[in-house]
């Protein structure tokens, strides 16, 4: 973790040194997780390395008893040292104050950045905090607590004030800023923060009313960072309470359907019938922003299910409410989403531009806006606008510390990087896909990972992992209900096969998933793929001008929709012309030169792999 190890030694080579050997013997149990947790959770105590300790205590025995107390009061207060008024808390005036934050920095304590103080680093200040006895420590975050509390002035620091209240040791004093600056985590995309506040909360006994409202909270954070596994059993234990308004009822079954999504375990049945409960309660409530959220999930529910015409309708529901007036971006998010699973992704981009452009402060939400705008460009061939957008799509989801979400980006960057034939780097960004996804279980679609990451492996031509990617996936799918997941992987095999040679296995495996789609091309998955199996199955079954017929009809709808599968199409209808007429028509060597307009080897290379192009 080099970002948080900088950021804790503050450019020291020392501490950096100490740091890095520190987390590389002991991990994620190193000295740097218990720095960092000074602000919020702190440990009981702390194991500062002999050297550092004693260099402290020569510094510290120079001090007279004022510019110690100051010192005290600054580790506590760590970021907000320079509010002068604070060390009342510790009986001290501004003016002493002042005085004394002078001398600890041309002491070497303090360093000034910016016109601001802050401790040299990260190391000094905990040892400074760990050599204040407890009781006095725990009297210091009370007064401080109540000194910021009494500035109405100050809203934003409402987690701030909670966790000093709890290290204070006044839960009951802590819980209302908490809730509330836990509310404003949630807003702003902060659901970390929010998570360890309401856990930190819950761990005392609450108002039962409180109580609830937390455990709500503490719901919504897990699931924006995608752990459904322990937000599952808190909704399932607000279920039971029936002190709820319709509005809460509305936003737990809302939560209880993304839930189910993401654990992909349940039943078909199931998972759909609770996304419809979902969208019946939101429709009760008469507030468009419940109602949009809860069409959202029902959209993902549809997908992952294979309801095309259950989003299609969600879509026109979505589009219903922007012409009753309402300009809220879940609307046009929703439109976006229904559009691009049903291979409109021009319209698809517009939406989410448009909902980008509206700005807001959910990380969550940007997140998956340029993950959607990132998957519209690669749809287009504009390769380099794809990356950018997902590079920042990469950098909210790890701002808010979602390995699930993150793991799909990086998922997406894979594929668009060996589109752009760069195996090497498409390897590297699947395998941190790969171990991410793996952290956290409920990644939804780690089987688009895994081939993602397998067409990287064969391209580079290492076939051996290329298979175990193959191996994996398939493992995943034996323990998960995911129509879509499920459909993916068997494309991926088929693909697999065709790269190999294996028509036979390719032709037995589009059956599979003719019996799962109902051989109708439904929702933007691996169209050119479905293709490609198509036409071959076409030419074994009913003759080459049924072959071609078919790859002309998919090269028109694809041209204008969707032109990374138009390169499919114009593969597959140059292989049929040369297989008929023995070589390739002027007009279809110029149009094979897109690929290089578009600049695409990789994609080009596996259909040479498959047998598509010379």
């Amino acid at each position: 973790p080099v970002e948080r190890i900088l950021r804790a030694a503050r450019g020291n080579p020392l501490a950096i040194e100490l740091l890095t050997r520190e987390w590389t013997v002991h991990g994620s149990t190193s000295l740097l997780n218990d720095i960092e947790a000074l602000d919020t959770q702190p440990a009981a105590g702390l194991g500062i390395p002999r050297a550092i300790g004693k260099m402290f205590e020569r510094q510290c025995r120079r001090l007279d008893a004022v510019n110690r107390a100051v010192l005290d009061t600054a580790a506590v207060l760590g970021r907000r040292l320079c509010a002068l008024e604070l060390y009342t808390a510790s009986d001290i005036t501004t003016g002493q104050a002042a005085e004394a934050l002078s001398r600890l920095r041309e002491d070497g304590i303090l360093r000034e950045i910016g016109g601001d103080l802050e401790f040299r680093n990260e190391l000094i200040r905990a040892q400074a905090y760990y050599s204040i006895p407890a009781p006095i420590r725990q009297n210091l975050h009370a007064r401080i607590a109540n000194l910021l509390s009494r500035d109405p002035r100050d809203r934003p620091t409402r987690l701030e004030i909670g966790w000093h209240y709890l290290r204070g040791g006044s839960p009951h004093l802590a819980a209302p800023f908490g809730v509330a600056g836990a509310e404003e985590a949630l807003a702003t995309g902060a659901p970390r923060e929010a998570q360890q506040m309401l856990e930190a909360l819950l761990s005392f006994e609450q108002d039962t009313d409180l109580g609830l409202r937390m455990h709500l909270l503490l719901a919504k954070a897990l699931l924006e960072r995608s752990n459904a596994s322990k937000a599952m059993p808190v909704l399932e234990s607000l279920l039971q309470s029936r002190s709820w308004t319709a509005r809460d009822n509305a936003e737990i079954t809302r939560l209880v359907s993304n839930a189910e999504s993401l654990l992909a375990r349940s039943p078909r049945s199931h998972r759909i019938a609770a996304a419809k409960k979902a969208l019946e309660a939101a429709r009760q409530t008469g507030d468009a922003e419940l109602l949009l959220k809860a069409l959202l999930e029902y959209a993902r529910t549809c997908k992952n299910l294979g309801d095309e015409d259950g989003i299609r309708q969600t879509r026109a529901e979505a589009a219903q409410i922007i012409d009753s007036g309402s300009q809220l971006p879940a609307a046009y998010l929703t439109i976006a989403y229904c559009d691009f699973y049903t291979y409109e992704v021009r319209p698809a981009l517009r939406f989410l531009e448009m909902v980008a452009q509206l700005g807001g402060r959910d990380l969550a939400q940007l997140s998956f806006v340029h993950s959607g705008i990132g998957g519209c460009y690669s749809s287009l061939c504009n390769f380099p606008l794809a990356i950018r957008h997902l590079r920042r799509a990469l950098e909210f989801s790890e701002r808010i510390g979602d390995d699930s979400r993150t793991s799909r980006v990086l998922s997406n960057m894979t594929l668009t990087t060996t589109a752009l034939g760069h195996y090497e780097e498409a390897i590297q960004l699947g395998c941190r896909s790969i171990d991410l996804g793996m952290r956290n279980i409920n990644q939804p679609e780690l089987v688009i990972s895994y081939a993602n990451l397998g067409d990287a492996y064969f391209l580079a031509g290492d076939r051996e992992r290329s298979s175990e990617c193959l191996e994996r996936a398939k493992q995943w799918i034996e323990t998960h209900d995911d129509w879509y997941m499920t459909v993916a992987f068997l494309f991926e095999v088929a693909s697999r096969a065709l790269a190999t040679g294996n028509v036979a296995l390719a032709l037995n495996t589009k059956r599979e998933i003719d019996v799962m789609t109902g051989q109708s091309p439904q929702l933007h998955m691996q169209g050119g793929l479905a293709l490609k199996l198509e036409a071959l199955r076409a030419l074994h079954e009913q003759g080459p001008e049924m072959a071609r017929e078919f790859a002309y009809e998919r090269r028109s709808f694809f041209k204008e929709r969707v032109p990374l599968f138009y390169l499919d199409a114009l593969a597959v209808c140059a292989w049929l012309e040369k297989m008929s007429g023995g070589r390739y028509s002027v007009e279809t060597e110029e149009e094979l030169k897109l690929f290089e307009i578009c600049g695409a080897p990789g994609r080009r290379a596996l259909l040479v792999a498959q047998g598509f192009l010379t």
